[in-house]
Formats: C-alpha cells, structure tokens, sequence
C-alpha cells in the first residue's frame, strides 16, 4: 500500500525504485537472503532521496494509515 500510494503521487518513484533494483540486480549486490538489501528496501532508499531532495521535496506519508489490510489512506495532493 506504501509503495502504490508513493507511485500515485508521481509516477518517477516507480521508474527510479526499478532503475536502482535493476541498477542492484546488475551489480549483484540485491537480496536479502545472500545479506544484501531487498529490493523494497532499496526502494524505500530511493523514496528517501525524494523526500530530501530540494528539488523534489515529495512528502512523508504517514505509515500508521497503511495497515495491509483494506484500501490506503485517500490519495494526497502533491505536484513538484
């Protein structure tokens, strides 16, 4: 639910989150069960860099709203 409200806001946190797992994949260094980080770990890293950005600046949604069960939070409105 995280992940798919993150892609909702701007369709570049999908596009990044699959260039840096494939960026991973291609230098081996992706999976968690050989000790690397997993794909939505490096995901998360990628949502991180958006939100510092200063030029991007995408918000921080609120975690506790995603449970897993049911439909996420309502969509927020954000442009960059």
């Amino acid at each position: 639910q995280l992940l798919r409200a993150y892609s909702e806001l701007a369709p570049a946190v999908q596009e990044l989150g699959l260039l840096v797992k494939l960026w991973a994949k291609g230098e081996g260094v992706c999976g968690a069960p050989q000790g690397y980080l997993s794909s939505y770990s490096l995901t998360l890293m990628a949502i991180y860099f958006l939100q510092v950005d200063p030029h991007v600046k995408m918000p921080c949604l609120q975690t506790r709203h995603f449970t897993g069960r049911g439909r996420a939070p309502q969509q927020v409105q954000w442009s960059c």
